[in-house]
């Protein structure tokens, strides 16, 4: 795959096994503890615009961010020019990841219980957001245009 400017998606090798989930190649628990310390560390959980949940994860090592990707199934973002070095001149190209709404609350539900309590309260937070701008289910009344159970008059059906 081409590794210059842009979105990918692609399988990749994770120390003997591609990380690409799959039903035939489902996330196992010690991938998603190593997710959840890799989020733990580097990621960061809000709710932004419009109240979604909201998982992101950049860093300038591609291969943790392909096997975050992979195991997530998200795009990887990126290269990024990474001004942030200590050197403008050797600062290495920063990649990214991220996922909203219910993608990112099924994420967040799954490796809560590896997180230590400070991010469990945050993600506790950014979920109660979450559900309470969900679209509520729209229930019709059976009275709805006159009808309340019995034949009305006229009709025959």
């Amino acid at each position: 795959a081409d590794r210059g400017a842009g979105v990918h998606r692609t399988p990749h090798d994770c120390g003997g096994g591609a990380c690409v989930t799959t039903p035939a190649n489902p996330v196992t628990p010690m991938q998603i503890a190593w997710l959840a310390g890799l989020l733990e560390g580097e990621g960061c959980f809000t709710g932004p615009r419009g109240h979604g949940a909201c998982i992101q994860l950049a860093s300038t090592d591609r291969d943790v961010i392909e096997k975050a990707a992979g195991l997530m199934g998200l795009p990887i973002h990126g290269p990024y020019a990474n001004d942030k070095g200590f050197s403008r001149n050797t600062a290495k190209p920063l990649y990214a990841i991220s996922s909203n709404g219910a993608v990112s609350a099924g994420w967040m539900m799954t490796i809560y219980p590896f997180l230590c309590s400070r991010r469990q309260a945050k993600i506790r937070s950014v979920l109660s957001a979450w559900r309470q701008h969900l679209p509520r289910p729209q229930i019709i009344s059976r009275t709805w245009n006159g009808w309340n159970g019995r034949r009305q008059r006229g009709h025959t059906s």
